[in-house]
């Protein structure tokens, strides 16, 4: 497939759980709450879907004005991003909204300005991704990438779809479609998106 087409096909990255920690920034809250010491790399389903998360002080602290402002970069996503973005790939960024935060979307377009040095028309809140085209989604919610694939599969472009998702603790037991690839690197991201490229 030709660089050049590749190249103006949007890449889409979701945000938490591949380009930013959420669940280290959730889980220290928890530990220190509660005088707890979960490792968030350990945990067996996203910290919102975890019962400790389920409660009002919980909800109040991811509702924050500053919550998104210090969020941690996760370095598999990021430097994935930054590296294509540097190589003239057209990356664009997918995430949901929190919907209990009225500042939600604000300080995560801040954020991906700062971290990523990306414009505004390039960052997408949606809640269903099925919606958001591209060549490839690069995700850590299985259900999320599993939909997404199966939607644009029965276009039968002439290119071929490249979803990847982040394997985590939490997704990595659960039923992800035999065509999707699970990566823990960086190099991983970037091979699979620009293999079979013609220069």
């Amino acid at each position: 497939m030709n660089k050049k087409l590749i190249e103006k096909i949007p890449i889409l990255f979701d945000c938490d759980g591949v380009c930013i920690n959420f669940d280290r920034k959730v889980i220290n809250y928890i530990n220190q709450r509660d005088g707890t010491n979960i490792d968030w790399r350990t945990i067996k389903n996203q910290p919102t879907e975890c019962s400790f998360f389920d409660s009002e002080d919980s909800l109040k602290f991811v509702c924050s004005d500053t919550f998104c402002t210090d969020l941690e970069i996760l370095p598999i996503g990021f430097n994935a991003a930054i590296k294509l973005m540097n190589d003239g790939y057209n990356v664009q960024f997918v995430t949901s909204p929190y919907y209990w935060s009225k500042t939600w979307t604000y300080q995560r377009t801040r954020w991906l300005e700062k971290n990523f040095g990306v414009s505004r028309e390039k960052i997408h809140f949606c809640s269903d991704k099925r919606y958001m085209h591209g060549i490839s989604l690069v995700e850590d919610n299985v259900t999320k990438l599993n939909n997404w694939y199966e939607y644009w599969l029965q276009f039968n472009f002439d290119y071929p779809l490249r979803p990847i998702l982040i394997e985590h603790e939490y997704n990595k037991d659960k039923y992800l479609h035999p065509d999707i690839p699970r990566v823990k690197t960086c190099d991983e991201i970037l091979s699979i998106i620009t293999s079979g490229e013609k220069k």
